[in-house]
């Protein structure tokens, strides 16, 4: 029985909750069920939060799926308390804000939502390595509010808006500064996503040096000067033979993007 654990976020299992529920949870518009469904694979997640908090109940959907359900008004009723609306991807997500918490709880919230609605991708293409980390939302305006907290923890990150729905997209330099914001002295988050990251921790970036012959001399003496000019696809050159620079078409598809290895 829910017994109002909820209506106070005081500690970082419950705002690790709350941010989940903020992204992969639902809570009834008309009804009082609240629930988050996630993949199977995440099973231990859901067993870990049902034992912290007791009063939701498991269900598998399907096979694939695994539920963490109540259906207590009065969680309902302090899910809204803390900012949680019913139809938040709708008509209520430009209500949806960062919660009214401690300041300390709000990275084990964000680590919530990331785990919900966050993403991870290592890709290679040729032999160049790509990575990217995002967190997507409806709300723009709460993504904003994510953005601004992370750069109070010097984590810089970009915000596009794609089909009407946020991304932000932490910066590569940032990677190492957001993976310890997330998860030092945490003790519950989705381990696959924390492997996930640490994965492209890992990851040294590759890019391959082809080269053309010099325009100036001919030779083929060349190598790849360090300056990549992606939007008109141009790469400067230097030539060891005549000691000078040049600009040439980039010869490889090594931006394209393709051979995606990891995603979640």
């Amino acid at each position: 029985m829910y017994k109002r654990e909820l209506q106070s976020i005081d500690n970082q299992e419950k705002a690790y909750l709350l941010g989940l529920f903020y992204s992969d949870g639902n809570v009834g518009l008309n009804q009082v069920q609240c629930r988050i469904e996630l993949k199977l694979e995440d099973k231990d997640l859901v067993f870990q939060l049902q034992k912290i908090f007791p009063f939701f109940f498991i269900h598998y959907d399907r096979g694939t799926k695994i539920e963490l359900g109540n259906y207590e008004k009065s969680l309902k009723e302090d899910l809204i308390l803390n900012g949680c609306f019913p139809r938040k991807s709708f008509e209520n997500k430009e209500n949806l804000h960062l919660p009214d918490i401690d300041k300390n709880l709000l990275r084990h919230f964000i680590r919530g939502y990331f785990d919900g609605d966050g993403g991870c991708t290592l890709s290679h293409s040729g032999r160049k390595t790509q990575k990217r980390v995002y967190i997507y939302s409806a709300s723009i305006n709460f993504l904003k509010e994510v953005q601004k907290e992370l750069q109070y923890n010097n984590i810089i990150s970009k915000l596009q808006i794609i089909n009407n729905v946020g991304k932000l997209t932490i910066s590569t330099y940032s990677y190492a500064l957001f993976f310890d914001y997330l998860y030092k002295d945490s003790i519950i988050f989705m381990e696959r996503k924390l492997n996930k990251l640490n994965q492209i921790l890992a990851t040294e970036f590759f890019t391959p040096k082809k080269t053309l012959p010099c325009k100036f001399c001919n030779s083929t003496n060349t190598v790849c000067d360090g300056y990549n000019y992606y939007k008109i696809k141009k790469q400067r050159y230097l030539c060891k033979t005549c000691k000078k620079h040049f600009t040439a078409p980039i010869i490889s598809n090594d931006n394209s993007g393709e051979g995606e290895l990891l995603e979640d």
